[in-house]
């Protein structure tokens, strides 16, 4: 690493953006579509010379930025150190970089965290966790008032329907599934069992093979868990699934059937939850900034300004040389050797400042060092290698929309435009210089050959004096940001009032992200799509203290969590079991939706006896015609090879 700059932003810590070689690597990389330094992607660091024997700093890649990042040379990309007092401010210090090219750190490390403040709090969920209760119980606030509005979930008009909606509007949830449904629902029994299942109890389990409408099952929950918040009041819902795609299934199902919602996350692709982002919702709700916020921010301001000249004290400003001042103030040079620049019989160089004219000859631009790329014939060569830099995920991240995640703030670049010229004649010139540095009170006394070596140890000292001041302002910047994070979210927790947000959605990634925002809104259900893909730890880590109610739905016979070490999923961790799983396991009453709507009989069979040996027997096909050009294309055969 040859150059590094910190970006102050109301980021969680400040982003050092390094300069790397890539001369290890025997082709050059396409980083337009490599795998290599991703987003969250841990990596470790040390210096050249110690090479991990004593070293070890930990940062994790902040953003992976194309434009004005990984396509200049040598590449650019922006580091988020662990540790503030491990930030490396010397740019002349080369260091080497090994990056994890297992795993995905940034999802884990908010699922650890979550995982470590759950631990220090209380959930009426947690008797469920650890397997000593498996029985269906109702949440507290069913108990306190087990009137549910079921109204939403008659669809057809019948005879009675006026009676049966009136009846259905005040329904006692805890005396059974609502009945006379049947002929004026579109739901099917099990999917009534399911819907039944998922508002009474704490703990509630829905699961179905593909196409036995099991998002539909969930919105038909919501929509009555909703109808019932109207009338009682009560905080918003939390929405979660694996994907963003599901995410924004379930939430655009959620606006279609007029719930009020808000899409936690900057990762979504559609057009209609999109004006339903926090970001977006802020635009249009306006409020005067409280005095503490608008402290935090001047804080804030006043740091970053505290930065920026501490650095320009330290590397010059505005591309100069050191400054004299900064050096006596350090420590690193007497008031004799200071004043010795200004004797009023020398001439001093105003623009550049009195060591211009005291180097003379010896100051010469500070040395970068660049790494050489292959050349095409090389690229040729090395075909095997290329491919396997290749990602068929990320077709182009050049032109995506990269600028919506792009973390923008001061730009402070650490970097010495000028240098000394170290004296050819001397071998250990680092010790002649220091001598002549204690033993001239007169730095014009100094041989002129090896001014530009006691000009480099200048540099150094200053440097040294001033890292643990630097390193504690980015201590409080890490702090000061935490802080501003602190207070959006109390002025997001005010938007979601004024606007009366009914829904907030998130990935549950974003569960474990944004724990502390979502925790604050107090919530009292959680509904988990695609629960069977989720890893237990990020549901778990999510469990907040107002919670009393956990929705599960999911096939754990389908698809597991993906566990990016493949031996963390084996015995005795077992991180691809689910929480749906586990519990199912462990005995847990659930539902299984039973009517098939889309697969052939003869492959539902098929499917079933596969999937869940043993059982009673098929759910039914209530079917949807197959189509004749799925049967000419010979979709069947290909699902039965």
């Amino acid at each position: 690493m040859d150059d590094d700059q910190v970006i102050s932003n109301v980021t969680p810590r400040p982003i050092a953006r390094v300069e790397f070689s890539t001369k290890r690597s025997t082709c050059r990389i396409k980083w337009q579509q490599s795998k290599r330094l991703r987003p969250g992607t841990i990596v470790a660091i040390s210096t050249k010379d110690d090479n991990f024997k004593t070293i070890c700093k930990i940062a994790t890649i902040a953003q992976r930025l194309y434009r004005d990042g990984l396509d200049q040379d040598p590449p650019l990309i922006d580091l988020m150190w662990a540790n503030t007092e491990d930030a490396v401010l010397d740019p002349n210090l080369e260091l080497i970089m090994v990056e994890s090219r297992n795993g995905y750190f940034e999802s884990v490390r908010h699922a650890l965290v979550g995982l470590q403040h759950a631990a220090q709090t209380y959930s009426p969920l947690d008797k469920y966790l650890i397997g000593n209760h498996v029985h269906d119980t109702p949440p507290a606030f069913i108990e306190e008032y087990p009137w549910m509005d079921f109204s939403s979930l008659i669809h057809r008009a019948t005879e009675n329907g006026d009676t049966l909606r009136e009846s259905m509007s005040t329904f006692h949830v805890l005396e059974g599934g609502p009945p006379g449904l049947q002929g004026a629902s579109t739901l099917d029994d099990s999917q009534l069992e399911g819907v039944h299942k998922i508002v009474s109890n704490e703990l509630a389990i829905v699961q179905g093979l593909p196409s036995t409408g099991k998002t539909f099952t969930s919105i038909e929950a919501i929509k009555v868990i909703l109808s019932t918040r109207r009338k009682q009041g009560g905080p918003p819902i939390i929405v979660a699934a694996q994907t963003n795609h599901a995410l924004d299934q379930i939430l655009i199902h959620c606006l279609n059937n007029g719930a009020n919602i808000l899409r936690v996350g900057r990762r979504t692709e559609s057009p209609m939850i999109r004006p339903h982002t926090v970001k977006e919702t802020r635009k249009r709700y306006q409020e005067v900034q409280d005095k503490r916020h608008r402290g935090l921010v001047h804080s804030h301001r006043a740091n970053i300004d505290a930065i920026q000249d501490l650095v320009s004290a330290v590397f010059g400003d505005n591309h100069n040389l050191i400054s004299p001042s900064a050096l006596l103030d350090a420590g690193v040079i007497t008031q004799d050797q200071l004043s010795s620049l200004y004797d009023e019989s020398m001439e001093t160089d105003v623009e550049e400042g009195p060591f211009a004219l005291w180097l003379g000859e010896s100051l010469i631009p500070a040395r970068i060092l660049r790494d050489q790329h292959p050349t095409q014939q090389d690229l040729d060569e090395a075909e095997a290698k290329r491919e396997v830099e290749f990602d068929g995920d990320l077709d182009n991240i050049a032109e995506d929309e990269e600028d919506l995640g792009r973390i923008r703030g001061q730009l402070i670049e650490l970097a010495h435009m000028w240098s000394g010229r170290e004296p050819s004649h001397v071998s250990r010139w680092q010790r002649a210089a220091a001598r002549a540095l204690a033993d001239n009170s007169d730095l014009f006394c100094i041989c002129p050959d090896m001014r530009g070596a006691v000009y480099q140890l200048l540099q150094a000292k200053l440097l040294e004096a001033t890292t643990s001041k630097l390193t504690s302002l980015f201590a409080q910047n890490v702090y000061l940001c935490k802080h501003l994070k602190v207070s959006k979210w109390a002025r997001d927790i005010n938007l979601i009032d004024s606007e009366g947000i009914e829904v907030v959605g998130c990935t549950t990634t974003g569960l474990t992200k944004f724990r502390g925002f979502l925790a604050a809104l107090m919530p009292r259900s959680l509904l988990i799509e695609e629960a069977a893909e989720t890893r237990e730890a990020n549901i778990t880590s999510a469990l907040f203290p107002s919670l009393q109610q956990l929705i599960l739905v999911g096939d754990h016979q389908q698809l597991t969590p993906n566990c990016d070490i493949r031996w963390l999923g084996e015995e005795p961790y077992n991180l691809n079991v689910s929480l749906s799983q586990r519990m199912v396991n462990l005995k847990m009453p659930f539902v299984m939706l039973q009517h098939q709507r889309q697969m052939k009989p003869e492959l539902i069979k098929l499917h079933f006896e596969a999937v869940l040996p043993g059982a009673a027997g098929p759910p039914r096909c209530t079917g949807r015609r197959q189509s004749t050009r799925r049967a000419r294309n010979g979709w069947s055969e290909l699902i039965l090879l």
